[in-house]
Formats: C-alpha cells, sequence, structure tokens
C-alpha cells in the first residue's frame, strides 16, 4: 500500500519582533502538533517546513530605527527564532528563511516562468515617492485611514483592524504619510510620481480559481465564501514588484533596483523549503517526489488575517506556472488550509509597546513547554476569536496535572511501591474492567479523527473526557482498599490503570512530546518513543511481569500567584512596566498590586470617581440561558419574587448567577432568555443587605422602576459573549 505524502507549513514570521502566544497557536504550534500526529501514522510520509521571512518592509523599518542594515537584523534575529522554536519543540523537517540562494533563485525561475506563460504585465505606474528621503515607498512605508473602515494607521497594502482585513492597494489610503519620517518625527505627505512595476495578471486566472474553490471539499465554509465573494468582485491585477533594495531582485527585463514583493516571495517558501531539504539530504529527486505528485497533500496553518493569500493569491500563482505543463512537471495545489481566530489577551489585543500580552520567549521563563502547548491547543480559537485569561491558564495546567499528571503517577507509584515494580496481571474482567478497556480500543479512532479535521481543541478535550474516566474508575475501584483481601483483584485494576496510562501518553504526544517521553519510559515498553505509533494506543503493550522504571511526576501543579509574580520580575528586569490583568485587580497579593497614590478613593465632588477607579469594574458581556424562580422562607414572603438568571460567556454555560427581586412574572422574564446582556465579572460578593443569597459573584446591569419590574440593559449588535465593555 503506497504511503500517503503530506506536506505541512506554518506561516512565515517576521524576523524584526519575537512571536507572541497569538502567533504561537496561530500558525508554528497548530502545525507542529498536526504533523507529529500524521508522523504517527503508520502509512505517511511527513514533511514540516517554514522559515523566517527575512524580507519586506517591517524589518526594513526596525533596521532603519535599530541604525543598522536590513541584513545585520534579520540574520540576528532569525538565529533567535530558529533556538526559540526548538525550545518550544517545534519539530521541523527544515526551518529556513527566506534570503537563501535557494529561495532566491527559485523565486526569479518561478516568475520568468509565469512570465513566459502570459501572466505577467509590465505597466507604467504612478507610486507613492518621498521627496525628503528621495526614493519610491513601498506599500507598508506608507501609512494612513483606511477609506473602508476609518481606522488610522491602515498600511499601503492592508488594514490591520481586526474587524476589517481589507487587502488594500496604496492610492486607498485617505490622508497618507511616509513612514520613514514618522520614526524621524516628521510629517511628510508622499507625492504621486511614476513609476514602472510587474504585475500579475490574476482576470485571467478567475475561472480557475472559481472552479478550485468550488470543487474543494476540504475548505472551510467561512473561507469559501470570502473567497468567492472576492472572485465575484473582480480579482485586480497585483503588483508583484516593489521599490526596495532590501528583498529578492526582480528578474525582469528593465526591473533594475526593483524586488519581489514579500507577499509573492514568502509564499514560495513553502515550495522552495522542501527544495532545500532535499538538497541538503543530497536527494534532489525527493522535490519532485513531493511537490509534483498531485496526491501530496498539502496543509498550511495560518491566521484568519491571511485566508485571501494562501486559497486565492498562492493557487493563482501555481495555475500560472503549471500553465502547458505536463501532469509530471506540474506543482500540486494546496489540500487544504487550517486558519484559526485571533487570540487576544486578558479581552485586548497584543501590543508590546503598550506591554500586554506574554512573548514567546517570556512563557518558557515561566513555565516549560509542554504547559504552554497543552493550554494553548485546550483554548485554541478555532471558531471565534478567544481571550488568554491568567485565571483560564491556571485552571487548563491544573487540569492537566489533577486530571492526567495523577492519574499516571498515583498507577504508577502503587505498582512501584506494591507489586515490587511489576505490571499485575488480569484475573477476572467485569464491566468496569471492560467499559476502560473498550474505551481504550476507541481512542484512536475518535481522536484520530478530531486531529484528521483540525479540531485540536476537541481532540484536547476528548482527551480529558478519557482522563476523566480513568479517575473515575480508579477511584470507584478503590484498589487500594481491595488488596487488603484481593491482592490480584487490585494488581488487575493496575494493570488496566497501566494500559490507560499509556494511551494517555500517545494521546498527548502530539501535544506534549516532553511528558510523552516520560511515559514511555516509564512504562518500559519494549518501542523506544520514536517507534511508537498512533495504533498502538489500542494495544495492551504494558505486558504483565514488565519492570516498570521509577514513577516520577509527568506534570505538577503551579499557582497563579507564582507565576504573576515571576512575570512581573521578568518585566521589570527588562525595565518595563508591569500591569496586572482588569481581571485580576481584586487577587489578594500586595506584591502584585500597584498602589494609588489617592487610594483609589472616590471624590465627594458630584458624586464623581477617578478614571483610574472605573478601570477596575470589569463588565462584559453574557447570554441569558435561563431563568428561575428561587424558593423563599416564610420570612422572606413579600410581594415581589426571587429570581435566578443563568449566564453564557460563551465556551460553555456557567454556573454564574444572578439574583433579583421583582414583582414580574417568570413568563414576563422569560422573554430575556436568549438576550446578550452587559454584567459586572468581577464582583466579589454581594453585601448581605442587598440579598442573603450564598455565592453571588456577578451582576446584571439593569434599572428597577416604582412598578418594582426591571429594565436589562440589551447588547443591540453582535459582540462575541465574554467581551470587555469599555
Amino acid at each position: 500500500m503506497p504511503k500517503e505524502k503530506w506536506i505541512i507549513t506554518s506561516a512565515w514570521p517576521y524576523v524584526n519582533a519575537t512571536p507572541h502566544l497569538g502567533n504561537i497557536i496561530g500558525s508554528v504550534l497548530s502545525g507542529d502538533v498536526f504533523a507529529r500526529f500524521l508522523r504517527l501514522q503508520k502509512n505517511t510520509e511527513v514533511l514540516y517546513v517554514s522559515g523566517s521571512d527575512m524580507h519586506g518592509t517591517p524589518v526594513a523599518v526596525d533596521a532603519i530605527k535599530k541604525g543598522i542594515t536590513s541584513e545585520e537584523l534579520a540574520y540576528s534575529k532569525h538565529e533567535d527564532i530558529v533556538k526559540l522554536f526548538s525550545d518550544w519543540n517545534l519539530q521541523y523537517d527544515n526551518y529556513t528563511q527566506t534570503h537563501n540562494p535557494t529561495h532566491i533563485k527559485f523565486t526569479q525561475d518561478f516568475y520568468l516562468e509565469i512570465q513566459k506563460n502570459g501572466y505577467i504585465i509590465e505597466e507604467e505606474t504612478e507610486g507613492y515617492y518621498c521627496p525628503e528621503d528621495d526614493f519610491f515607498l513601498p506599500d507598508r512605508f506608507i501609512e494612513g485611514t483606511c477609506p473602508y473602515c476609518g481606522q488610522s494607521g491602515a498600511r499601503g497594502d492592508q488594514c490591520d483592524n481586526p474587524s476589517c482585513g481589507r487587502v488594500l492597494e496604496s492610492n486607498q489610503l485617505l490622508n497618507p504619510e511616509c513612514k520613514i519620517c514618522l520614526l524621524k518625527n516628521k510629517h511628510t505627505t508622499p507625492i504621486r510620481k511614476k513609476t514602472k512595476h510587474w504585475y500579475l495578471d490574476f482576470p485571467q486566472l478567475e475561472d480557475k480559481l472559481r472552479d478550485f474553490i468550488v470543487n474543494n471539499h476540504y475548505i472551510n465554509p467561512n473561507a469559501k465564501t470570502l473567497c468567492l465573494n472576492s472572485i465575484k468582485e473582480g480579482l485586480p491585477r497585483r503588483s508583484i514588484t516593489r521599490d526596495l533594495k532590501w528583498g529578492i531582485p526582480a528578474p525582469f527585463e528593465g526591473a533594475e533596483n526593483k524586488t519581489i514583493y514579500v507577499w509573492f516571495e514568502a509564499v514560495l517558501g513553502y515550495i522552495s523549503a522542501v527544495k532545500e531539504w532535499a538538497q541538503i539530504k543530497e536527494q534532489p529527486d525527493l522535490f519532485d517526489y513531493y511537490w509534483k505528485d498531485p496526491k501530496t497533500k498539502s496543509v498550511y496553518f495560518i491566521g484568519k488575517d491571511n485566508i485571501i493569500f494562501h486559497w486565492i493569491i498562492f493557487p493563482g500563482l501555481i495555475f500560472a506556472y503549471n500553465k502547458g505543463k505536463s501532469i509530471e512537471d506540474q506543482l500540486t495545489l494546496p489540500y487544504n488550509v487550517s486558519s484559526t481566530e485571533f487570540l487576544m489577551y486578558e479581552n485586548d489585543k497584543f501590543s508590546k509597546s503598550r506591554g500586554i500580552g506574554i512573548w514567546a520567549d517570556e512563557a518558557l521563563e515561566l513555565l516549560p513547554a509542554d504547559y504552554w502547548r497543552y493550554a494553548l491547543i485546550r483554548n485554541r480559537p478555532e471558531g471565534r476569536d478567544v481571550s488568554f485569561i491568567w485565571n483560564e491558564f491556571e485552571n487548563s495546567i491544573n487540569e492537566l496535572n489533577d486530571k492526567i499528571g495523577n492519574f499516571i503517577h498515583r498507577t504508577f507509584t502503587f505498582i512501584y511501591n506494591k507489586f515490587d515494580a511489576q505490571i499485575p496481571g488480569i484475573v477476572d474482567l467485569d464491566d468496569d474492567d471492560r467499559e476502560i478497556l473498550n474505551l481504550i480500543e476507541r481512542a484512536p479512532k475518535e481522536i484520530g479523527e478530531l486531529f484528521l479535521n483540525y479540531r485540536l481543541k476537541d481532540a484536547v478535550s476528548k482527551i480529558v473526557d478519557i482522563a476523566t474516566k480513568g479517575n473515575v474508575y480508579l477511584n470507584t475501584k478503590k484498589p487500594w482498599s481491595v488488596i487488603r483481601t484481593d491482592k490480584e483483584k487490585a494488581g488487575q485494576i493496575f494493570n488496566i490503570c497501566a494500559q490507560l496510562s499509556k494511551t494517555l501518553g500517545i494521546l498527548l504526544a502530539p501535544i506534549c512530546p516532553d511528558a510523552f517521553k516520560t511515559i514511555i519510559k516509564i512504562t518500559n515498553l519494549r518501542k523506544a518513543p520514536q517507534e511508537i505509533l498512533w495504533d498502538d494506543i489500542s494495544s495492551l503493550e504494558v505486558k504483565t511481569g514488565t519492570k516498570i522504571g521509577k514513577p516520577i511526576p509527568v506534570f505538577k501543579k503551579f499557582k497563579l500567584n507564582d507565576m504573576l509574580r515571576d512575570f512581573k520580575d521578568i518585566r521589570e528586569s527588562k525595565g518595563q512596566k508591569f500591569t496586572l490583568p482588569n481581571s485580576l485587580i481584586n487577587l489578594k497579593d500586595d506584591s502584585l498590586q500597584e498602589k494609588s497614590q489617592e487610594g483609589d478613593k472616590i471624590k465627594n465632588e458630584a458624586n464623581h470617581i477617578t478614571y483610574k477607579f472605573f478601570q477596575k469594574f470589569l463588565f462584559k458581556t453574557a447570554r441569558i440561558v435561563n431563568i428561575d424562580r428561587v424558593q423563599k422562607t416564610s420570612k422572606e414572603m413579600n410581594k415581589e419574587t426571587l429570581y435566578e438568571f443563568t449566564l453564557s460567556i460563551g465556551r460553555n454555560i456557567t454556573n454564574k448567577t444572578y439574583y433579583v427581586n421583582t414583582s414580574e412574572s417568570i413568563e414576563q422574564l422569560r422573554k430575556y432568555i436568549g438576550k446578550d446582556v452587559v454584567y459586572l465579572a468581577n464582583l466579589e460578593k454581594i453585601p448581605d443587605s442587598v440579598k442573603k443569597i450564598k455565592n453571588q459573584s456577578i451582576l446584571i446591569m439593569h434599572a428597577m422602576n416604582n412598578t418594582d419590574t426591571i429594565s436589562l440593559i440589551i447588547v443591540d449588535k453582535f459582540v462575541p459573549l465574554g467581551s470587555l465593555i469599555r
């Protein structure tokens, strides 16, 4: 049976900045987890490639800021990223960069071939020219106001506003200014001046691209709609050259002093990285073996802001290149693009200048990579934007320890201490035992299908479910009590738990590779970690009589206060300000709290409050999912009735409730079910004088009128549940 061939890729990060957690989960970690899963399959050949995007305006701008050349900055940062990704356990077959000879030559040859096929048009046009700096400005050297959403700071090629994200032409910007001059605290309006550029004629490719999108059975429905709408609007010709010195020299005759636009050469890195890998292995034919086989499945892990470039621009380039070639010489088209929504930080956008977020190097100073890998995949933004919340992060990593790590450690510690470190045998299975063994047998197929459908978050949830069932089984069976009267029966229970521990270890292999190796070492399987396959999940390979290694904790528990103190030390050691997130302003730890000179006091005049005091109130959106009447004692009875409101904040229906007295009937109130409302998320305790109800932690914003009825403050437009209101 021939093996399936996969090329897995992740978006190429710019080298001008250290990646933050959003960059990590948005492409490189997701791609790594998927590639690791595929490598565990019996009949697969997998390449995982990517690299640093060395060219483009961001690099050139940062080099200007630092007073060094673009090349110096790019190579220095590339080495930093290579080490960082290695520390994150990202297992690339080739992590390269775009300023290498293979990529440069491949890109130049590729566009000469497209030119020969009739898809490149040369046109004289007007471009923005800065009279102050005496050169034409590439799109990203121009900043202005987006003509669609009105957001300032839009670049000449794209608006970065998450709710807009339009691909732009520089001449569409309102109030354009030279980016280089802005860096010098000058405001220079560039002028329009004639220049010559080379364009890719996308209108010629519209029919091919439309058929490609329509007939692709794997594309996400939202991405399909977005792409088809773009094609319906009419694909414009796109300039593939820029007036920029730093980049790949354009190969066209008469294109001296021009370079290939970074977006049009970085996507070709997916191809050239495999070519370079084959050259490194001294087997150049492997390039054709992967990239010129129509059955090869290439998958691209990206953020949602890059969908058009990967579903339209990149396939369009391949169509243009393949024209007139035999099947054997054609490059294969994308099989799928797995895009994530955005990861925010405590409901705010990552911003290095404002100190908002966690950067990939900082994260590893706080905890080992396995914990971050698990928590990020556990909360991967697959269907909507998701926010990194410190409390939720603490819950995720403690879940990893409590539900998975503790189960494994309890199992092997008991075997080590009570069974002379040897796996006990099976004697007589009952229904509970068979249920766990059936769970083990079903696991590879059920969770494997989730991985293959890029539902990595759901795969982790399913793994947690399996661990939970293992804990229930162990706690119900109580082998520590059974052993007093029936050691063989107790041993059987621990045999089954050992099999499940091994299963959990392999299930975690794509996500927590270090933990996987630790678990396999303890179980002392006859196979080395690199020989283990996904199908081994369902086999009972922890054989009776196997001598296990001395158990060590696979994971451990971490306290939020300790992590935050460490994070504060990291920030302050860099001379940066540490800001406690709004969700933690009530954290009872003086070492983390910022003392206000005013003591956050409320001003007496006209009952005004300080803005800083107002910022402590954490207002969020939620949806009312249920309303129920609460019984009162006879002493509490009056004309009003007490009601319990249950809210959802998006991830699931929580037990967060709000209690209110009103004379309205349950039928009148239930009209609010399904409505989105605003609530105060960080109210520590509602005073007893308001109502003697325990566990009150939230308050819906409402108004009471003279008839003892309520008027809820309803959110009248779509806002993601759990959004911070400011």
